[in-house]
């Protein structure tokens, strides 16, 4: 909230909002609507203030508040080899891969086979592993994908495969 400052006429010109000491917004319209565009940033705390400005350039600041940005969006994670239902042949190798994306950034995605983990990849949005396709046993399997974000927050997605 701004601590009021008004010109002899005891109207406000704008409001300014500043992140971090640095403005972020400006309004002369009332209400006095500031917005914050969190896209990108990071899960911290961040210091904001207020300016209110008078016709004649006289201005008061509010005190400082905190704000902590949490991040509750979890990664959407995608297996783009093999496709669902696929059947793997008896010899040869298949690729298991996938690719995930976040609101802010994916910071690790693990592929599995059935409950084994094959391979971690770290600070990427996409991760590949070449299978022998004799270590997978006769009958169904899951291919999953997790996908992480620096909150922990998780992406999963899960195919069948048959052998």
């Amino acid at each position: 909230h701004a601590t009021s400052t008004a010109d002899n006429s005891g109207f406000v010109e704008k409001v300014e909002l500043y992140k971090d000491n640095v403005l972020i917004d400006t309004t002369s319209v009332t209400p006095y609507k500031l917005r914050w565009d969190t896209t990108g940033q990071t899960n911290k705390a961040y210091k904001f203030h207020v300016k209110a400005f008078d016709y004649s350039g006289n201005f008061a600041t509010s005190t400082q508040v905190t704000v902590t940005l949490v991040d509750g969006t979890a990664p959407v994670a995608n297996i783009t080899s093999p496709q669902n239902g696929a059947t793997i042949p008896s010899s040869g190798n298949t690729t298991i891969a996938a690719t995930a994306t976040d609101n802010i950034k994916v910071t690790k995605i693990v592929l599995m086979r059935d409950a084994t983990t094959l391979k971690t990849c770290t600070n990427v949005n996409s991760c590949s592993i070449s299978v022998k396709n004799s270590t997978f046993t006769s009958g169904p399997h899951t291919i999953t994908a997790k996908a992480y974000d620096a909150a922990n927050n998780i992406g999963t997605k899960v195919i069948n495969v048959t052998k």
